[in-house]
């Protein structure tokens, strides 16, 4: 399952969201890949 979306049963909308805002100001690249 997608990073807090598991056993945390959070929902992907919400965690992408966090990620984005976190990470939003950095040179830090996110790549996300679903199998």
């Amino acid at each position: 399952p997608r990073i807090g979306c598991g056993l945390d049963r959070l929902q992907w909308e919400n965690v992408s969201a966090m990620i984005e805002e976190v990470f939003e100001a950095t040179d830090i690249r996110i790549n996300v890949y679903t199998l």
